[in-house]
C-alpha cells in the first residue's frame, strides 16, 4: 500500500456494501496487524448478490428481486477505484460479475505477470478489499 502509494478502501458488509454505497478509506493503521485480531473488519454478508438482490416483498410476502449490478457498477466509478478484490466463500464468486464484463471490477484490475510482484503504474492507485 506504501510502496506503492495506492489507497486502499474498504466495503462494508461485502457486496451489500457496494450496493448501498457503504465504502470507505482505509488507512494503514486499520489495516496493520489484522490477521491477529481474526474476523472481518468490515463486515460480511451472505445475501447480497448484485445480479439477484432482494429489494421487498410482494403481497404474498416473496420477495422480489432485482438486478442491482449497475448500482452497484456506479457506486465504483464513483469512489474511481481501480479494482476490487474480492475475498470469500460459495456465494462471494457468483455474485462477483458485472454487466460490462462479467466482473465486479473493471477490465484493468490489476494482474501482475511476476508472482510476488504488485502491479505499479498511475491505473492502480485505487484499490478495495
Amino acid at each position: 500500500m506504501n510502496d506503492y502509494g495506492w489507497e486502499c478502501y474498504g466495503i462494508r458488509d461485502g457486496f451489500l456494501g457496494l450496493i448501498e454505497n457503504n465504502i470507505q478509506p482505509l488507512a494503514w493503521d486499520q489495516c496493520s496487524n489484522i490477521l491477529t485480531r481474526g474476523g472481518t473488519i468490515l463486515g460480511t454478508s451472505n445475501k447480497a448478490n448484485p445480479s439477484r438482490f432482494a429489494v421487498g416483498k410482494d403481497k404474498d410476502g416473496e420477495p422480489i428481486w432485482k438486478d442491482v449490478r449497475e448500482q452497484a457498477m456506479k457506486h465504483y466509478r464513483e469512489h474511481d477505484l481501480d479494482a476490487v478484490v474480492v475475498i470469500g466463500g460459495d456465494g462471494t464468486m457468483p455474485a462477483n460479475r458485472s454487466p460490462e464484463t462479467g466482473s465486479i471490477a473493471r477490465p484493468e484490475t490489476p494482474c501482475s505477470p511476476e508472482p510476488g510482484k504488485a502491479p505499479v503504474g498511475e491505473k492502480f492507485n485505487r484499490l478495495v478489499a
